[in-house]
């Protein structure tokens, strides 16, 4: 099972990003199809634009922190998963987060 405190974790032990704790990180609990979404993106010819992108609603930005509930999904399938990691000042940054299988 994969909940978002393990992304937060992972983030933090194997690409250094602390998070803060007043930020917060959700875990959709739908997969998605990611090179499907890259495959868009080569297509359209816009380089501005990366896969995730299309993910992030208008609500997702301009949301205050305090307005982001803390994530209680639990992801219990292999797949691949967007999360989002909410900031100061409204921004909303997408996160591919791929789950697989302990070896």
């Amino acid at each position: 099972m994969v909940t978002a405190n393990n992304v937060r974790q992972k983030l933090s032990k194997h690409l250094k990003i602390d998070l803060e704790d007043h930020e917060v990180l959700r875990l959709e609990p739908t997969s998605i199809a990611y090179d499907e979404l890259l495959a868009k993106v080569e297509t359209s010819g816009n380089q501005d634009i990366g896969p995730l992108d299309s993910l992030i609603t208008e609500d997702d930005m301009g949301r205050n922190l305090s307005e982001v509930k803390p994530c209680t999904t639990e992801i219990k399938q292999v797949g691949e998963y967007c999360a989002k990691i909410y900031l100061d000042g409204g921004f909303c940054v997408p996160l591919f987060v791929r789950v697989v299988r302990k070896p």
